[in-house]
Protein backbone atom coordinates (compact mmCIF):
# COMPACT_ATOMS: atom_id res chain seq x y z
CA UNK A 1 0.00 0.00 0.00
CA UNK A 2 2.77 2.38 0.81
CA UNK A 3 4.66 1.50 -2.52
CA UNK A 4 1.40 2.21 -4.55
CA UNK A 5 1.46 5.53 -2.53
CA UNK A 6 4.51 6.65 -3.39
CA UNK A 7 3.92 5.42 -7.00
CA UNK A 8 1.36 7.54 -7.52
CA UNK A 9 2.81 10.86 -5.51
CA UNK A 10 5.59 10.70 -7.76
CA UNK A 11 2.85 10.39 -10.95
CA UNK A 12 1.47 13.73 -9.79
CA UNK A 13 5.03 15.23 -9.08
CA UNK A 14 6.42 14.66 -12.90
CA UNK A 15 3.16 16.14 -14.19
CA UNK A 16 3.41 19.33 -12.05
CA UNK A 17 6.77 19.69 -13.14
CA UNK A 18 5.51 19.68 -16.57
CA UNK A 19 2.72 21.86 -16.20
CA UNK A 20 5.81 24.44 -14.51
CA UNK A 21 8.35 24.20 -17.32
CA UNK A 22 5.39 24.75 -19.70
CA UNK A 23 4.28 27.95 -18.01
CA UNK A 24 7.92 28.74 -17.46
CA UNK A 25 8.42 28.67 -21.07
CA UNK A 26 4.81 30.64 -22.08
CA UNK A 27 6.23 33.44 -19.43
CA UNK A 28 9.58 33.54 -21.28
CA UNK A 29 7.74 33.73 -24.55
CA UNK A 30 5.65 36.37 -23.26
CA UNK A 31 8.39 38.47 -21.39
CA UNK A 32 10.41 38.40 -25.28
CA UNK A 33 7.23 39.21 -27.81
CA UNK A 34 5.07 41.49 -25.12
CA UNK A 35 7.25 43.22 -21.53
CA UNK A 36 9.75 43.97 -23.70
CA UNK A 37 8.50 45.91 -26.88
CA UNK A 38 6.71 47.61 -24.02
CA UNK A 39 9.87 48.85 -22.26
CA UNK A 40 10.81 50.01 -25.55
CA UNK A 41 8.10 52.08 -26.25
CA UNK A 42 8.60 53.94 -22.98
CA UNK A 43 12.07 54.32 -23.69
CA UNK A 44 11.12 56.24 -27.01
CA UNK A 45 9.46 58.98 -25.51
CA UNK A 46 12.12 59.93 -22.98
CA UNK A 47 14.29 60.00 -26.10
CA UNK A 48 11.56 62.33 -27.94
CA UNK A 49 11.23 64.61 -25.07
CA UNK A 50 14.90 65.01 -24.62
CA UNK A 51 14.96 66.15 -28.12
CA UNK A 52 12.10 68.60 -27.93
CA UNK A 53 13.39 70.35 -24.48
CA UNK A 54 16.55 70.69 -26.08
CA UNK A 55 14.38 72.48 -29.01
CA UNK A 56 12.54 74.92 -26.05
CA UNK A 57 15.52 75.92 -24.17
CA UNK A 58 17.04 76.88 -27.59
CA UNK A 59 14.21 78.83 -28.74
CA UNK A 60 13.44 81.00 -25.45
CA UNK A 61 17.70 81.38 -24.92
CA UNK A 62 17.69 82.75 -28.22
CA UNK A 63 14.79 84.62 -27.98
CA UNK A 64 16.01 86.56 -24.92
CA UNK A 65 18.86 87.31 -26.23
CA UNK A 66 18.11 88.99 -29.53
CA UNK A 67 15.29 90.68 -27.76
CA UNK A 68 17.79 92.06 -24.64
CA UNK A 69 15.18 90.39 -21.98
CA UNK A 70 17.15 90.02 -18.56
CA UNK A 71 14.93 87.14 -17.38
CA UNK A 72 12.33 84.46 -18.40
CA UNK A 73 10.49 82.13 -16.69
CA UNK A 74 8.68 79.64 -19.09
CA UNK A 75 6.62 76.05 -18.16
CA UNK A 76 4.73 73.86 -20.96
CA UNK A 77 2.52 71.16 -19.45
CA UNK A 78 1.76 68.29 -21.78
CA UNK A 79 1.04 64.17 -22.41
CA UNK A 80 3.99 64.60 -25.69
CA UNK A 81 6.96 66.52 -23.15
CA UNK A 82 5.59 65.76 -19.56
CA UNK A 83 6.19 69.29 -17.01
CA UNK A 84 9.32 71.31 -18.32
CA UNK A 85 9.27 74.49 -16.48
CA UNK A 86 12.61 76.51 -16.99
CA UNK A 87 14.11 79.40 -15.57
CA UNK A 88 16.45 81.73 -18.05
CA UNK A 89 18.91 84.86 -17.47
CA UNK A 90 18.25 87.15 -14.36
CA UNK A 91 15.90 88.14 -11.82
CA UNK A 92 17.67 90.88 -11.06
CA UNK A 93 20.07 92.51 -12.90
CA UNK A 94 21.84 94.77 -10.29
CA UNK A 95 22.80 91.38 -8.26
CA UNK A 96 22.80 89.37 -11.15
CA UNK A 97 20.65 87.12 -8.85
CA UNK A 98 19.25 84.52 -11.15
CA UNK A 99 15.58 83.84 -12.29
CA UNK A 100 14.05 80.81 -10.66
CA UNK A 101 10.31 79.37 -10.69
CA UNK A 102 9.25 80.73 -7.53
CA UNK A 103 9.16 84.12 -8.57
CA UNK A 104 6.21 86.49 -8.53
CA UNK A 105 5.80 88.93 -11.17
CA UNK A 106 3.22 91.45 -12.09
CA UNK A 107 0.53 89.18 -14.82
CA UNK A 108 -0.61 93.12 -16.05
CA UNK A 109 -3.33 92.68 -19.02
CA UNK A 110 -3.45 88.79 -17.80
CA UNK A 111 -5.44 90.23 -14.98
CA UNK A 112 -8.53 91.08 -17.25
CA UNK A 113 -9.56 87.51 -17.34
CA UNK A 114 -9.99 87.47 -13.07
CA UNK A 115 -11.74 90.81 -13.28
CA UNK A 116 -14.19 89.44 -15.86
CA UNK A 117 -14.54 86.04 -13.83
CA UNK A 118 -15.67 88.10 -11.21
CA UNK A 119 -18.13 90.00 -13.54
CA UNK A 120 -19.46 86.93 -14.65
CA UNK A 121 -20.31 85.38 -11.57
CA UNK A 122 -22.10 88.80 -10.58
CA UNK A 123 -24.38 88.45 -14.06
CA UNK A 124 -25.05 84.54 -12.47
CA UNK A 125 -26.18 86.49 -9.33
CA UNK A 126 -28.50 88.46 -11.13
CA UNK A 127 -26.56 92.04 -10.00
CA UNK A 128 -25.30 92.84 -13.35
CA UNK A 129 -27.17 92.44 -17.22
CA UNK A 130 -24.40 92.19 -19.77
CA UNK A 131 -27.15 94.23 -22.11
CA UNK A 132 -27.49 96.37 -19.32
CA UNK A 133 -26.23 99.97 -21.11
CA UNK A 134 -23.33 101.60 -19.46
CA UNK A 135 -25.09 104.69 -18.27
CA UNK A 136 -27.58 102.23 -16.04
CA UNK A 137 -24.07 102.22 -13.63
CA UNK A 138 -22.57 105.29 -14.39
CA UNK A 139 -23.68 108.67 -16.33
CA UNK A 140 -19.86 110.05 -17.47
CA UNK A 141 -19.14 107.65 -20.29
CA UNK A 142 -19.89 109.53 -23.75
CA UNK A 143 -22.04 107.89 -26.03
CA UNK A 144 -23.22 105.65 -22.87
CA UNK A 145 -26.63 104.53 -23.31
CA UNK A 146 -25.39 102.92 -26.71
CA UNK A 147 -22.91 100.76 -25.17
CA UNK A 148 -23.42 97.78 -23.41
CA UNK A 149 -21.52 95.85 -20.68
CA UNK A 150 -21.09 93.19 -22.94
CA UNK A 151 -19.45 95.02 -25.75
CA UNK A 152 -17.13 96.93 -22.45
CA UNK A 153 -16.17 93.10 -22.01
CA UNK A 154 -15.34 91.63 -24.96
CA UNK A 155 -13.31 95.27 -26.35
CA UNK A 156 -16.24 96.19 -29.42
CA UNK A 157 -17.37 99.08 -27.28
CA UNK A 158 -14.62 101.60 -29.37
CA UNK A 159 -13.99 102.98 -26.49
CA UNK A 160 -10.71 105.12 -26.82
CA UNK A 161 -7.79 102.93 -24.95
CA UNK A 162 -6.02 105.41 -22.20
CA UNK A 163 -2.31 103.39 -22.64
CA UNK A 164 -2.38 104.39 -26.59
CA UNK A 165 -2.13 108.05 -25.30
CA UNK A 166 0.95 109.38 -26.22
CA UNK A 167 1.66 110.68 -22.63
CA UNK A 168 0.67 107.72 -20.72
CA UNK A 169 3.23 105.40 -20.71
CA UNK A 170 6.26 107.85 -20.78
CA UNK A 171 4.72 109.83 -17.67
CA UNK A 172 4.57 106.01 -15.96
CA UNK A 173 7.89 105.13 -16.33
CA UNK A 174 9.59 108.51 -15.46
CA UNK A 175 7.28 108.77 -11.93
CA UNK A 176 5.95 105.13 -11.38
CA UNK A 177 5.14 105.88 -7.73
CA UNK A 178 2.33 108.34 -8.87
CA UNK A 179 -1.23 107.06 -7.86
CA UNK A 180 -3.97 107.14 -10.15
CA UNK A 181 -7.63 107.16 -9.36
CA UNK A 182 -9.57 105.33 -11.85
CA UNK A 183 -11.92 108.49 -12.87
CA UNK A 184 -8.21 110.02 -13.96
CA UNK A 185 -7.81 107.11 -16.17
CA UNK A 186 -10.95 107.23 -18.14
CA UNK A 187 -10.88 110.51 -18.26
CA UNK A 188 -7.38 110.63 -20.48
CA UNK A 189 -9.43 107.79 -22.86
CA UNK A 190 -12.42 110.10 -23.22
CA UNK A 191 -10.37 113.14 -24.52
CA UNK A 192 -9.91 110.79 -27.74
CA UNK A 193 -12.27 110.34 -30.12
CA UNK A 194 -13.62 106.87 -30.70
CA UNK A 195 -12.22 104.14 -32.45
CA UNK A 196 -15.66 103.47 -33.81
CA UNK A 197 -19.04 102.97 -33.42
CA UNK A 198 -20.38 100.53 -30.56
CA UNK A 199 -20.01 96.78 -31.69
CA UNK A 200 -18.69 97.57 -35.09
CA UNK A 201 -15.31 96.55 -34.74
CA UNK A 202 -13.06 95.63 -32.63
CA UNK A 203 -9.87 97.12 -30.37
CA UNK A 204 -8.53 96.03 -27.13
CA UNK A 205 -9.01 98.78 -25.13
CA UNK A 206 -7.62 98.35 -21.01
CA UNK A 207 -10.38 101.63 -20.48
CA UNK A 208 -13.11 98.76 -21.19
CA UNK A 209 -11.42 97.45 -17.97
CA UNK A 210 -11.28 100.04 -15.50
CA UNK A 211 -14.91 100.87 -16.15
CA UNK A 212 -16.51 97.51 -15.62
CA UNK A 213 -13.85 97.77 -12.31
CA UNK A 214 -15.88 100.92 -11.12
CA UNK A 215 -19.07 99.05 -12.42
CA UNK A 216 -18.53 96.11 -10.33
CA UNK A 217 -17.97 98.09 -7.24
CA UNK A 218 -20.68 100.12 -7.38
CA UNK A 219 -23.06 97.48 -8.14
CA UNK A 220 -21.51 95.95 -5.09
CA UNK A 221 -20.28 98.62 -2.82
CA UNK A 222 -17.16 96.50 -2.42
CA UNK A 223 -13.48 96.79 -3.21
CA UNK A 224 -12.52 95.39 -6.50
CA UNK A 225 -9.81 93.81 -4.41
CA UNK A 226 -11.92 92.06 -2.59
CA UNK A 227 -14.59 91.16 -5.55
CA UNK A 228 -11.74 89.27 -7.37
CA UNK A 229 -10.09 87.72 -4.20
CA UNK A 230 -13.40 86.11 -3.05
CA UNK A 231 -15.40 85.27 -6.10
CA UNK A 232 -11.92 83.77 -8.28
CA UNK A 233 -8.99 83.87 -6.72
CA UNK A 234 -10.31 81.80 -3.52
CA UNK A 235 -11.75 79.48 -5.47
CA UNK A 236 -9.93 78.11 -7.94
CA UNK A 237 -7.62 78.21 -4.98
CA UNK A 238 -4.33 80.37 -5.51
CA UNK A 239 -2.13 80.71 -3.15
CA UNK A 240 0.61 83.22 -4.61
CA UNK A 241 -2.33 85.53 -6.10
CA UNK A 242 -2.88 88.34 -5.17
CA UNK A 243 -4.52 92.01 -6.76
CA UNK A 244 -1.57 94.87 -6.09
CA UNK A 245 -2.94 97.95 -4.24
CA UNK A 246 0.57 98.60 -3.24
CA UNK A 247 3.94 99.34 -5.38
CA UNK A 248 6.18 97.15 -3.72
CA UNK A 249 5.15 92.94 -4.30
CA UNK A 250 5.31 91.16 -1.32
CA UNK A 251 7.48 87.26 -0.77
CA UNK A 252 10.03 86.24 -3.44
CA UNK A 253 9.48 88.10 -6.80
CA UNK A 254 11.76 89.38 -10.12
CA UNK A 255 12.38 92.71 -10.49
CA UNK A 256 10.96 93.98 -13.78
CA UNK A 257 12.56 96.30 -16.51
CA UNK A 258 12.22 99.00 -19.40
CA UNK A 259 14.61 99.69 -22.31
CA UNK A 260 16.82 102.93 -20.87
CA UNK A 261 17.23 105.08 -23.43
CA UNK A 262 21.00 105.28 -24.67
CA UNK A 263 21.67 102.38 -22.45
CA UNK A 264 22.17 98.71 -22.95
CA UNK A 265 21.10 98.21 -19.15
CA UNK A 266 17.84 98.55 -18.53
CA UNK A 267 15.71 100.81 -16.06
CA UNK A 268 14.22 99.07 -13.14
CA UNK A 269 10.80 99.59 -12.84
CA UNK A 270 9.76 97.06 -9.89
CA UNK A 271 8.26 99.51 -7.34
CA UNK A 272 5.32 100.35 -9.94
CA UNK A 273 1.96 102.22 -8.24
CA UNK A 274 -0.92 99.36 -9.56
CA UNK A 275 -2.80 101.94 -9.96
CA UNK A 276 -1.95 102.72 -13.27
CA UNK A 277 -3.49 99.59 -14.67
CA UNK A 278 -6.04 98.65 -11.64
CA UNK A 279 -8.93 96.29 -13.01
CA UNK A 280 -6.68 96.48 -16.40
CA UNK A 281 -3.55 94.85 -15.18
CA UNK A 282 -2.75 94.94 -11.21
CA UNK A 283 -2.61 91.10 -10.23
CA UNK A 284 0.57 89.68 -9.33
CA UNK A 285 0.99 86.12 -9.52
CA UNK A 286 3.59 83.22 -10.45
CA UNK A 287 3.66 80.11 -12.98
CA UNK A 288 2.43 77.62 -10.88
CA UNK A 289 -0.57 79.61 -10.08
CA UNK A 290 -1.01 80.51 -13.49
CA UNK A 291 -0.89 76.75 -14.54
CA UNK A 292 -3.94 76.38 -12.44
CA UNK A 293 -5.56 78.75 -13.78
CA UNK A 294 -5.19 78.68 -17.11
CA UNK A 295 -7.00 75.82 -16.95
CA UNK A 296 -9.90 76.64 -14.68
CA UNK A 297 -10.43 79.43 -16.91
CA UNK A 298 -11.01 77.62 -19.79
CA UNK A 299 -12.80 74.62 -17.68
CA UNK A 300 -15.41 77.48 -16.38
CA UNK A 301 -16.70 75.56 -13.32
CA UNK A 302 -17.63 78.77 -11.11
CA UNK A 303 -19.43 79.88 -13.83
CA UNK A 304 -22.84 78.70 -14.72
CA UNK A 305 -22.99 77.05 -18.41
CA UNK A 306 -24.90 79.58 -19.59
CA UNK A 307 -22.16 82.54 -18.45
CA UNK A 308 -19.72 79.98 -19.87
CA UNK A 309 -21.30 79.48 -23.34
CA UNK A 310 -21.20 83.15 -23.43
CA UNK A 311 -17.95 84.16 -22.51
CA UNK A 312 -17.00 81.79 -25.53
CA UNK A 313 -18.94 83.81 -27.92
CA UNK A 314 -16.25 84.53 -30.09
CA UNK A 315 -15.49 87.42 -32.19
CA UNK A 316 -13.16 88.55 -34.75
CA UNK A 317 -10.30 90.83 -33.70
CA UNK A 318 -8.46 91.41 -37.48
CA UNK A 319 -5.50 89.73 -36.16
CA UNK A 320 -3.87 87.02 -37.41
CA UNK A 321 -5.08 83.57 -35.69
CA UNK A 322 -6.94 85.85 -32.79
CA UNK A 323 -10.48 85.74 -31.79
CA UNK A 324 -11.79 87.76 -28.53
CA UNK A 325 -14.57 86.70 -26.30
CA UNK A 326 -15.64 87.88 -22.79
CA UNK A 327 -11.97 88.56 -20.92
CA UNK A 328 -10.71 85.60 -22.69
CA UNK A 329 -8.64 85.25 -26.14
CA UNK A 330 -8.39 82.30 -28.54
CA UNK A 331 -4.86 82.29 -30.53
CA UNK A 332 -5.75 79.29 -32.95
CA UNK A 333 -7.05 77.30 -30.95
CA UNK A 334 -5.67 78.06 -27.69
CA UNK A 335 -7.59 79.91 -25.03
CA UNK A 336 -6.11 82.13 -22.49
CA UNK A 337 -4.51 85.72 -22.92
CA UNK A 338 -1.35 87.50 -22.97
CA UNK A 339 -0.28 91.00 -21.91
CA UNK A 340 2.07 93.33 -20.04
CA UNK A 341 2.59 96.00 -17.44
CA UNK A 342 6.40 98.07 -17.71
CA UNK A 343 8.51 95.81 -16.46
CA UNK A 344 6.56 92.39 -17.00
CA UNK A 345 5.48 90.34 -20.07
CA UNK A 346 3.08 87.09 -19.81
CA UNK A 347 1.68 84.79 -21.84
CA UNK A 348 -1.08 81.86 -20.81
CA UNK A 349 -2.73 79.51 -23.21
CA UNK A 350 -4.31 76.23 -22.48
CA UNK A 351 -5.18 74.48 -25.26
CA UNK A 352 -8.16 71.60 -24.28
CA UNK A 353 -7.55 69.07 -27.17
CA UNK A 354 -4.22 68.51 -25.88
CA UNK A 355 -4.61 68.81 -22.70
CA UNK A 356 -1.57 71.46 -22.59
CA UNK A 357 -0.95 74.89 -20.95
CA UNK A 358 1.94 77.12 -22.39
CA UNK A 359 3.11 80.24 -20.18
CA UNK A 360 5.76 82.65 -20.31
CA UNK A 361 6.56 85.30 -18.48
CA UNK A 362 9.47 88.08 -19.18
CA UNK A 363 10.59 90.73 -17.23
CA UNK A 364 10.29 93.41 -19.05
CA UNK A 365 8.19 94.93 -21.10
CA UNK A 366 7.42 96.58 -23.64
CA UNK A 367 9.26 93.47 -24.98
CA UNK A 368 9.31 93.63 -28.78
CA UNK A 369 6.60 91.10 -29.25
CA UNK A 370 9.22 88.66 -27.60
CA UNK A 371 6.74 86.69 -25.32
CA UNK A 372 3.86 85.98 -27.86
CA UNK A 373 6.85 84.98 -30.34
CA UNK A 374 8.52 82.16 -27.93
CA UNK A 375 4.38 81.03 -27.23
CA UNK A 376 4.00 80.53 -31.29
CA UNK A 377 7.53 78.65 -31.24
CA UNK A 378 6.97 76.74 -28.23
CA UNK A 379 2.98 75.22 -29.18
CA UNK A 380 5.14 74.38 -32.72
CA UNK A 381 7.37 72.91 -31.82
CA UNK A 382 5.03 70.85 -29.01
CA UNK A 383 2.29 70.31 -30.83
CA UNK A 384 2.76 71.00 -34.37
CA UNK A 385 -0.55 69.80 -35.66
CA UNK A 386 -2.69 72.05 -33.58
CA UNK A 387 -1.13 75.07 -34.67
CA UNK A 388 -2.01 77.12 -37.90
CA UNK A 389 0.80 79.36 -37.81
Amino acid sequence: MLLLQSKFLIREYKKKSMKLATINKYLRITILTVILPLVNIAIEPSVYCQTIRQAMDKIVTNTIKEKNIPGAIVGVWSPSVGVWVKTFGEADVGSGRSMHDKKKVRIGSVTQTFLISALLSLVDDKKINLDDPVNKYIPFVPNGGNITIRQLANNTSGIFNYTEDAQFFPQVIKSPLREYQPLELVNIAFKHGPYFKPGQGWHASDTNFILLGMIMEKVTSEKLEDLIRLRVINRIGLKNTSFAIYPFMEGDYSRGYVDKKDSNIPQDITLLDPSSMWAAGAIVSDIQDLSLWAKALYKGSFLTDKMRAARFNWVATGEPYLQYGLGISKFGDFVGYSGGIPGYACVMYYLSAKDTTIIVILNKFPDNGAAISIFKALAKTVIPDYVPW
